[in-house]
């Protein structure tokens, strides 16, 4: 009778979860500057976006390779991406499951993780949030085991390596995640540093030969190790004052529109450290050091999505590592239950026809945007079925725009809006992005004020369109003519050429 009613639980945790995603399924823009470079690499272009130049648009490779993989087998992109992230989602629940071994505590999070629109948004927007919360939890299992041999004295040496392999992931799913991983992950390789050298060095290849491997390819394919849209956020020349401001409203944001989020961060991670147990130290020492982290870049233009990493693998831990009464448990679901009711906007009250759309209701007075609101009419599943298979969708403006473009004899356009537009481009013409997104030249220069969080536009240099448009260097101003020069060798030049390696070099080091 037990086991049946654990099975209702979980069954019911699982349904609930896959009903919510359905219901507010929808991919974000950002997501279709991901799928014209997966259409660029089976046009047989490589993986890059403009069809004329090496660059990386994507800043999860594992994310990439994946969607690109499935789409081998379809040709919808769309129903690819969420087919893989509904899986991804249920997995992770799945491996919640593993890691708590309570019902009533695994039903809980799964109350508080359909609460939570910073972390729910994502699940289903095409981003690589859904491969991350999968992997973060396969991480946080392999975490909680050695926890539990630590205290019952036994050694693991395979829990080990696991673990060790979802941190070289979780670096390719996402740089910045290293944050948030990288605490626990000291920890235990400190611990096992009495093994054999061969054991720890296997280990270290484990947890470093992902990131070092496609740091390597991307190198020399791409000519930098880093995503082109790395350079283009993090390189602006802004003050780092003014992004610290801007990180703090990212925050004022979150608890303003999504106040769960935040609140049930901060609960948790003070839970942890005051647990006093070095295994949940540590793991809240990975959370305040990617909140560091996201208040240093100044946050995002997506609501709460910075966020989500922490919130998950925060909730993991402290159901995972602290005990938690029956009452505790059960006033947890009675609130979230009262949050459901009494707030409109959480992922569980939202309606199938969700809309803000309108730029006033969508952007709040920090330049932060509800994200899934501003484009759920355009890209739901709910758009998607009516649609019914017509020509462009999503049926957007910068789509029609991409189409006609695509449909014209012009073969060069500029854009800042490059995820609908460059999608239904297709694959032969070049876009310049004044947003530097996918122009690694752009992406080298400050951005210009006003700026919006994550939207750091650049101004184009004089001859800079000319210069695209017939294939020659024609800036008029000599320090960027020479700049243009080297960025064209390494993104557009012969792959193995000694001038290329050279120039490559350069670039990363910095010299003049």
């Amino acid at each position: 009778m037990l086991r049946r009613m654990e099975n209702f639980i979980y069954l019911s945790g699982m349904l609930l979860f896959t009903i919510v995603f359905i219901k507010n399924a929808w991919i974000a823009e950002d997501a279709y500057i991901l799928f014209r470079s997966i259409e660029q690499l089976f046009a047989g272009n490589g993986p890059v976006w403009n069809p004329h130049e090496r660059v990386q648009v994507f800043t999860s490779p594992l994310w990439y390779f994946l969607n690109s993989f499935l789409r081998i087998f379809s040709h919808d992109v769309y129903i690819n991406c969420l087919a893989l992230s509904l899986l991804l989602c249920l997995s992770s629940l799945y491996v919640l499951k593993q890691i708590v071994n309570a019902p009533m505590k695994w039903m809980c999070i799964v109350f508080l993780l359909v609460s939570s629109k910073g972390f729910f948004d994502f699940t289903s927007s095409g981003i690589e949030n859904a491969l991350a919360y999968f992997l973060l939890t396969l991480f946080l299992l392999y975490f909680s085991r050695l926890k539990r041999n630590a205290d019952t004295c036994t050694k693991s040496y395979r829990d080990c390596f696991l673990l060790m392999i979802c941190f070289g992931l979780l670096l390719i799913c996402r740089h910045d995640l290293l944050t948030l991983t990288l605490p626990p992950a000291l920890l235990v390789y400190w611990e096992q540093r009495r093994l054999p050298k061969t054991k720890l060095c296997l280990l270290l290849a484990a947890g470093l030969s992902p990131i070092i491997l496609w740091s390597l390819f991307s190198l020399i394919y791409y000519g930098f190790p880093f995503p082109n849209t790395a350079y283009a956020k993090l390189h602006t020349g802004i003050p780092r004052g003014e992004l610290w401001a801007q990180g703090g409203k990212y925050f004022l944001s979150s608890l303003q529109h999504d106040s769960v989020t935040v609140t049930a961060i901060a609960v948790a991670t003070i839970t942890l450290v005051l647990s006093r147990n070095k295994y949940a130290l540590f793991v809240a020492g990975g959370i305040l050091l990617n909140l560091f982290y996201v208040m240093n870049v100044g946050g995002d233009f997506m609501q709460g999505r910075f966020l989500s990493y922490a919130y998950l693998i925060s909730l993991c831990a402290v159901f995972s590592f602290v005990n938690i009464s029956f009452k505790t448990l059960a006033s947890i679901m009675i609130v979230c239950l009262a949050y459901w009711l009494n707030f409109a906007d959480t992922p569980v009250a939202t309606p199938i026809n969700y809309n803000k759309s309108n730029s006033y209701k969508a952007i709040d007075k920090y330049g932060i945007a509800d994200e899934r609101g501003f484009f759920f009419p355009s890209t739901s599943i709910w758009a998607y079925v009516k649609n019914n298979g017509r020509i462009p969708f999503p049926y957007y403006s910068t789509s029609i725009n991409g189409l006609n473009f695509r449909l014209s004899e012009t073969m060069v356009s500029i854009s800042g809006y490059i995820g609908f537009y460059g999608y239904w481009t297709g694959t032969q013409k070049i876009i310049i992005d004044f947003h530097a997104l996918a122009d690694p030249f752009l992406a080298r220069l400050p951005a210009i004020t006003p700026w919006r969080i994550g939207h750091f536009q650049r101004k184009l240099p004089e001859g800079y369109v000319d210069s695209v448009r017939s294939g020659r260097n024609l800036l008029k101003d000599l320090k960027l003519r020479q700049l243009y020069e080297e960025t064209k060798i390494i993104a557009q030049g012969p792959l193995w050429s000694r001038e290329r390696m050279f120039a490559i070099i350069k670039a990363n080091m910095g010299i003049e």
